[in-house]
C-alpha cells in the first residue's frame, strides 16, 4: 500500500522540531510560503490568511531558526506534519549537508564493455517503485531535482504497523530511515548514485529499481559496483569526483594539477615555460615541500592537510611476482591520503619512500600491486 502526500505519521513533536531546526530560517520561511499553498494551514483560526498576510504575521514572530520551527508546529500546522512535508525537509537537509550521508555508486552497461545511460523518465520511475515496492511496506515515495548538483533524488520511505497491543498505539506506524537514488541529469554520464547499505531492503529497493530500467530499455542492463558498500563515500560532491563526473578523478595527489587544468598546454602558449618542460628544483632536505607536491601537486594548499577529495577507506595488495608472495593494506579514516601525508610531515614516514599509489595519485580506487604497477580492483556485473 503507497499512502499519499497528506497522511500524517504520528510522528512525535520532537521528532519533528530537530529536523526542521536543521534548515536555515530562509529555507523554513520558503517552506511555509509553499506549504501554504499547496496545503494551507491545519490551524483553522488561520485560514482567513493570505499570503500577504502570512508572511508578516511570521515576520513579526519568528527571530531565528528555533522560533520559526515552534511557529510551524505550534501556530500554523499543530496537528503534525505530512509526508510531503517530511520529505520536503528531508530534500533540504540532504543538498545544505551533504556530508551528513553515506553513498555508493554504479556504472551501468549494456554488454560486459560497453557503457550505456538509458532515458530517465522520473514520474514514471517513483510510479513504477510505488507499485512494486508497496507489495512489500506502506511506502512513500516521492523525488525532487537540485539543480545545483543537477542531481535528481529520488526518496524512499517505508513504515511498518507496530507489533505493540496497547489500544493508543494500534495504529502506529514504524518508520524506516529514508533511502536515497540519486540520477544524474548529464546524459553522457553511465552512473547512479544511492544511499549506502546492505540491508535486505536496500538490496530490495536496488533490484527493483535496476529491473525498472531494465525493463524501459531495449538492453539488458547490467551494473557494476564501483565501490564496496563497506567504502561508502560521504558528500554527494565527493562521490561525483570519485565515479569520473569531474576532472578530478583519478587526478590526485600529484596529478591534482592536471584536474585542474593548471598543466595544459596551449598551442599558443610558450611550451618551454610549461611546468613539465622547466621541472621544479627541490632542495633534498626540504621534506615539506616534498610531501605536498606528491600528496596535492602543489607547493601551496589551502585546505592543509585535506585532500581534494577525502578517502575514508581503501586497501591494496602488493604482489611479489618473485616469491609469490600477496600482502595486503586496509586503510580507515575521515581522510586516508591527507592522514599519511600529514604522518610524513611529522617524519613518521619517510616521503622519499612513498609510492605513488600510497599517496592518492590513483583517486580514490583500491587495487593491486604489481611489479610496481598499479591495477585497479574490478568487480562483476549484475544483471
Amino acid at each position: 500500500m503507497s499512502l499519499d502526500d497528506e497522511y500524517i505519521p504520528d510522528f512525535t513533536r520532537d521528532t519533528e522540531l530537530k529536523l526542521l531546526r536543521k534548515l536555515t530560517e530562509k529555507v523554513q520561511r520558503d517552506l511555509i510560503l509553499d506549504w501554504y499553498e499547496r496545503f494551507g494551514l491545519s490551524n483553522r483560526k488561520l485560514r482567513h490568511l493570505t499570503v500577504e498576510t502570512l508572511q508578516l504575521d511570521f515576520k513579526f514572530d519568528a527571530r531565528n531558526r528555533r522560533t520559526i520551527s515552534t511557529l510551524i508546529l505550534t501556530r500554523y500546522w499543530p496537528h503534525g506534519l505530512n509526508l510531503y512535508q517530511l520529505s520536503d525537509i528531508d530534500f533540504n537537509i540532504l543538498i545544505a549537508h551533504p556530508s551528513r550521508f553515506k553513498w555508493n555508486s554504479m556504472s551501468m552497461y549494456k554488454s560486459s564493455t560497453e557503457k550505456i545511460r538509458p532515458h530517465y523518465n522520473i514520474p514514471q520511475i517513483v510510479a513504477q517503485l510505488n507499485n512494486e515496492l508497496s507489495n512489500y511496506y506502506l511506502t512513500y515515495i516521492s523525488s525532487r531535482h537540485d539543480s545545483q548538483q543537477r542531481v535528481e533524488y529520488i526518496r524512499l520511505q517505508f513504515f511498518e504497523r507496530s507489533t505493540s497491543h496497547h489500544h493508543d498505539r494500534k495504529n502506529k506506524l514504524l518508520s524506516r530511515s529514508p533511502y536515497y537514488i540519486a540520477l544524474l541529469d548529464d546524459q553522457e554520464l553511465p552512473f547512479i548514485i544511492h544511499s549506502a547499505g546492505e540491508d535486505p531492503t536496500s538490496m530490495l529497493i536496488l533490484e527493483t529499481f535496476k529491473r525498472i530500467l531494465s525493463d524501459s530499455s531495449p538492453y539488458t542492463i547490467q551494473f557494476k559496483r564501483n565501490e564496496s558498500p563497506k567504502e561508502s563515500i560521504k558528500s554527494i560532491e565527493n562521490v561525483l569526483k570519485a565515479c569520473g563526473t569531474s576532472r578530478n578523478d583519478n587526478a590526485l595527489g600529484r596529478w591534482s594539477q592536471y584536474g585542474d587544468g593548471k598543466f595544459e598546454v596551449s598551442p599558443l602558449n610558450n611550451v618551454d615555460e610549461h611546468g613539465s618542460m622547466k621541472g621544479k628544483k627541490i632542495r633534498k632536505d626540504d621534506s615539506f615541500i616534498k610531501s605536498m607536491l606528491k600528496f596535492k601537486g602543489f607547493t601551496e594548499y589551502s585546505n592543509g592537510y585535506v585532500s581534494r577529495v577525502p578517502v575514508p577507506k581503501v586497501s591494496f595488495q602488493l604482489k611479489d611476482p618473485n616469491d609469490n608472495i600477496t600482502i595486503g593494506f586496509k586503510f580507515h579514516g575521515s581522510d586516508v591520503f591527507g592522514g599519511l601525508h600529514q604522518l610524513c610531515d611529522k617524519n613518521l614516514i619517510d616521503i622519499d619512500k612513498v609510492p605513488g599509489w600510497l599517496s592518492g595519485e590513483n583517486g580514490t580506487s583500491s587495487g593491486i600491486i604489481e611489479n610496481g604497477d598499479f591495477i585497479k580492483k574490478t568487480r562483476r556485473l549484475t544483471k
